[in-house]
Formats: structure tokens, C-alpha cells, sequence
């Protein structure tokens, strides 16, 4: 029976559609602009930690190694791939369903 359900057979699968069209290049997600600061949404902290380099998408800034986020002062540590997205001052989460804590919009 699984013998049956993979048989090779290859499958033409369009792209996501989106209000009755294909998506292209220009429906990808849009990119933060260069210079958002990400900051901490805890009441209680609120820092600004980080300064976006240039433009990215979600998955880049959250990916990147210390290249796309620049600590907007001394105080703020370096940002590492491997550590938590989170505030390095309180330890509040910076993303959240896909969209991280700006200064300038809040969640976006």
C-alpha cells in the first residue's frame, strides 16, 4: 500500500495563491527596513538593543550571527545565532508569532 502511495509520480504544485493570484517575488514577506532598532517589550525594561544594519526579512534577522544586528551601545552584548532571541538585560522574549519588538512599531 505505500508502494502504491509513493510511486514516483511527480506533482506540479503552484505557489500559495493570495486573493485569487499566484504569489511572486514582490508577495514575499516584506523586509524590516535598515535601521529599525529592535527593543525589549517588557514594561519594566523597554531597552533599545539593536540596530538592523540593513533591510531583512524575519528570518534573516532572527538567523543572523552578529552581522544584521548591531547592540545600539556598548552595554548591549553581541547577538549569537545560537542564543535565545531574547532580551540580554531581562530575558523577554523579542519575537513572538513571527514578528519582533520594535521601538519604532511595537509588534511587527
Amino acid at each position: 500500500m505505500l508502494r502504491d502511495l509513493c510511486d514516483n509520480t511527480l506533482v506540479t504544485v503552484p505557489w500559495p495563491v493570495e486573493k485569487g493570484r499566484l504569489m511572486t517575488d514582490s508577495a514575499l514577506p516584506p523586509a524590516y527596513p535598515a535601521g529599525t532598532i529592535v527593543s525589549c517589550p517588557a514594561l519594566a525594561c523597554g531597552a533599545r538593543l539593536y540596530r538592523l544594519r540593513t533591510a531583512a526579512p524575519f528570518a534573516e534577522v532572527v538567523t543572523n550571527d552578529g552581522v544584521l544586528l548591531m547592540p545600539v551601545n556598548d552595554a548591549i552584548p553581541s547577538r549569537k545565532v545560537w542564543d535565545a532571541m531574547a532580551c540580554p538585560l531581562c530575558g523577554t522574549a523579542l519575537v513572538e508569532d513571527g514578528h519582533l519588538h520594535t521601538a519604532e512599531r511595537g509588534w511587527w
